[in-house]
C-alpha cells in the first residue's frame, strides 16, 4: 500500500497529477483529510479542492445542485417527469408530475388512476382505459347515473342523480307515477308510487264481509250444537227418568225362594294348576282323540244368567241396552 501511495506521489510531481488516489485525502503519505468537506479529490500537498462530490459545485465545494440539476459538477438534468431530483443521484425523491410514478419517474400511471405520483382514483368513467392519466378526464362520459368531467364526487359530480332524474348524464326525467317523481338513479326505476285509494278500499271491503261472514257461521255452528246439546239432555233426562220409574218396581233383594243350584258356576277350585315345566304334556294329552281335552275344558265353561235379568228384558229396555255383546245379567 506504501509503495502505491509513494508512486502515486511521484507521478502527481513529475506529470503534474494533483490529488491523492484515495478520495477525500493528501499528503505525503496521502492521510490527511481534505479541508473542504464535499471534495473529491484535492492538491496532494497543498490541499487545496481540485474537484466536488457529485451534487456540488463552487469554490470548496459549498453549493448544491440548483432544482433540476444532479451529478458531478451539476452538469446533470433532472427528468421532465420529476417535480425535481435528488442533487446527488438524480432520483426522484420529490415525487413525478401528473401521469408519472417509479422511482426515475419513468412508468406512466396504469389504468383507472391519475395525477401526482399516480395517487389519485379515475371516478366512473365508462371506460377507464380512456381516463386521462394526467387530470382525470373521462374521455368517453360516465356510466349511468353520474355526470362530470372526471364522473366524481364533490367538485367533480360523482354524487348519484337528483331525486327526479336519472341515466347518463343525468339527463332523463323519472317516470310521472312514481311518488314524488322519485327513482333509482341508475335504471329509472321507481323506489315508491303513490297508493291506489280504489284497490286500498276495496281491499278492506273484502275484509270487513270476510270478517261478518266468520262471525255468522260462528254464531250458525254454535246455535246448532246448542240445538244437539239439548236434544241430548232432553233424552237422558227421559233416560233418567224411565229407570227411576222402573227402579221403583224392582225388589229391595232377589225373590225369596230363587235357587241357584241348576247354574253351573265356575270356581277356580275346579281347574287344577298346571306345573310350567310340564305344559308342553299336558297340550298333547289335551290335543290327542281330536282335541277331546280341550272340548272338555269349553264344556265346563259357565252358561246361562247367574241372576234374574226380566226388568233389562223389557220390551222398552232392550233397546237400551249397550253392551248387547254381554250375556244379560252376567
Amino acid at each position: 500500500m506504501g509503495c502505491v501511495k509513494l508512486l502515486h506521489t511521484i507521478l502527481s510531481r513529475v506529470f503534474g497529477v494533483y490529488g491523492c488516489q484515495a478520495e477525500g485525502y493528501y499528503g505525503p503519505n496521502c492521510s490527511i483529510p481534505c479541508p473542504d468537506v464535499n471534495c473529491q479529490y484535492c492538491h496532494i500537498e497543498k490541499g487545496t479542492c481540485q474537484g466536488c462530490r457529485p451534487g456540488y459545485q463552487d469554490r470548496g465545494c459549498k453549493s448544491v445542485c440548483p432544482h433540476g440539476f444532479f451529478g458531478h459538477d451539476c452538469a446533470n438534468k433532472c427528468k421532465d417527469t420529476c417535480n425535481g431530483c435528488n442533487h446527488v443521484n438524480g432520483m426522484c425523491d420529490y415525487g413525478c408530475f401528473r401521469g408519472w410514478n417509479g422511482g426515475m419517474c419513468q412508468e406512466t400511471c396504469k389504468a383507472g388512476l391519475y395525477g401526482f405520483n399516480c395517487n389519485e382514483t379515475c371516478g366512473y368513467c365508462r371506460d377507464l382505459t380512456e381516463c386521462v392519466r394526467f387530470h382525470g378526464l373521462c374521455l368517453t362520459g360516465c356510466e349511468v347515473g353520474y355526470n362530470g368531467s372526471t364522473c366524481k364526487s364533490g367538485e367533480y359530480c360523482k354524487t348519484p342523480c337528483e331525486d327526479s332524474f336519472y341515466g347518463i348524464n343525468c339527463t332523463q326525467k323519472c317516470d310521472k307515477s312514481c311518488f314524488n317523481r322519485k327513482c333509482h338513479h341508475e335504471t329509472g326505476e321507481c323506489i315508491s308510487r303513490p297508493m291506489n285509494l280504489s284497490y286500498i278500499g276495496g281491499s278492506i271491503a273484502a275484509i270487513a264481509i270476510t270478517f261478518v261472514l266468520g262471525i255468522i257461521m260462528y254464531r250458525a255452528l254454535n246455535d246448532k250444537y246448542r240445538q244437539e246439546n239439548m236434544r241430548y239432555m232432553e233424552n237422558e233426562t227421559t233416560f233418567t227418568s224411565n229407570v227411576y220409574r222402573l227402579s221403583s218396581t224392582l225388589p229391595m233383594r232377589l225373590q225369596e225362594g230363587y235357587s241357584c243350584e241348576n247354574l253351573h258356576i265356575h270356581e277356580e277350585n275346579q281347574i287344577p294348576d298346571i306345573a310350567v315345566n310340564n305344559i308342553g304334556n299336558v297340550i298333547q294329552e289335551y290335543s290327542d282323540n281330536d282335541d277331546e281335552g280341550f272340548n272338555k275344558e269349553y264344556e265346563a265353561l259357565f252358561h246361562g244368567e247367574k241372576y234374574l235379568c226380566e226388568i233389562a228384558k223389557l220390551p222398552t229396555n232392550i233397546p237400551k241396552n249397550r253392551f248387547k255383546t254381554i250375556v244379560p245379567c252376567m
